[in-house]
């Protein structure tokens, strides 16, 4: 893949993630979920952007607990367990970036325990 090619992924990555976003906000997890699914490859050319998509496609199975299985919820904790070790390791563990990761993964920690 050429350095164009790459920057077009990276670029198209970028602009699903924004819409994501958008859609999270009013309250559209399916379509979330859906666009992430589809874009998550893309991403993996950009570390940072790829974590943040997980992040964000962690969380919607978190938010729209009621639509999500047990299983969903499980894959959840364990992308939120990641995501946190390597910011923990990578950023410190006072780092708000961090911290967002700790209050993530405890709330879907929460929400599949009471499962």
């Amino acid at each position: 893949v050429d350095g164009v090619s790459v920057m077009m992924l990276v670029r198209s990555a970028r602009i699903a993630y924004n819409l994501a976003i958008v859609l999270r906000n009013l309250r559209q997890y399916e379509e979330v979920k859906s666009l992430l699914r589809k874009n998550l490859p893309n991403a993996r050319v950009r570390g940072n952007l790829f974590d943040s998509m997980r992040f964000l496609y962690a969380n919607s199975f978190v938010e729209d607990e009621a639509e999500s299985s047990a299983d969903d919820l499980r894959e959840a904790v364990a992308t939120l367990s990641s995501i946190e070790a390597k910011h923990r390791q990578v950023l410190g563990k006072t780092h708000p970036e961090t911290r967002n990761a700790q209050v993530a993964l405890k709330m879907a920690q929460r929400v599949l325990d009471a499962r």
